[in-house]
C-alpha cells in the first residue's frame, strides 16, 4: 500500500524479527519494482522509504516484498 510518495507500508512486523534499517526489495511477480529502507516498526507491519525505483515502474498495494532476515 503507498501511503506517500516515497513510503510504503509492509504486513511484516518486530513479530516477524524486522527492524529499522532492514531492507526490503519490492516486486511484481518476477517484475523488480525496487528497494525500501524500514523506518517505522510495529508488531505486525511496518513503513519503509523507497530508496531505489525501476523507471517506468509503479508501486502498488498487492506488490511483494522480499528482505534477507
Amino acid at each position: 500500500t503507498i501511503v506517500e510518495p516515497g513510503l510504503v507500508a509492509i504486513n511484516k512486523g518486530s513479530n516477524d524479527g524486522v527492524k529499522r534499517g532492514y531492507t526490503f526489495e519490492i516486486y511484481d511477480g518476477k517484475v523488480y519494482k525496487g528497494q525500501a529502507r524500514v523506518e517505522f516498526v510495529h508488531d505486525t507491519m511496518c513503513s519503509a522509504i523507497l530508496t531505489r525505483t525501476v523507471p517506468g515502474q509503479s508501486i502498488r498495494q498487492g506488490d511483494g516484498a522480499a528482505t534477507r532476515l
